[in-house]
């Protein structure tokens, strides 16, 4: 997952490869669900995402690509920076990040 707290690998997964990729598709899958996390890798004035973090995203997907596979990125939970946020003090700051993403 690309969403976990501590980088790609804090939840015990691994890293994600074209092999892993090509087992998914293998097994018969022809779509993948790709929980990726935004928040941690971006600056929280400007909230320009990172771009390793781009580059890496972007890697993990043209993986899911070579493989002819559909690619459902999914800002799941995202360090629950929305979570009890959205209201009118702070509306434009989380439109702002959320055009951003």
């Amino acid at each position: 997952t690309l969403e976990a707290i501590g980088g790609e690998t804090a939840w015990g997964n691994p890293k994600t490869t074209q092999r892993l990729i090509d087992s998914v598709k293998d097994a018969g899958f022809n779509s993948i669900r790709l929980p990726v996390a935004w928040f941690d890798h971006s600056d929280t004035n400007t909230c320009e995402i990172d771009a390793d973090w781009i580059a890496r995203v972007k890697e993990v997907v043209d993986y899911c690509i070579n493989d002819s596979m559909y690619v459902i990125i999914n800002i799941h939970w995202d360090h629950g920076w929305l979570e009890n946020r959205v209201n009118s003090a702070n509306q434009s700051k989380v439109n702002e990040r959320q055009n951003a993403y």
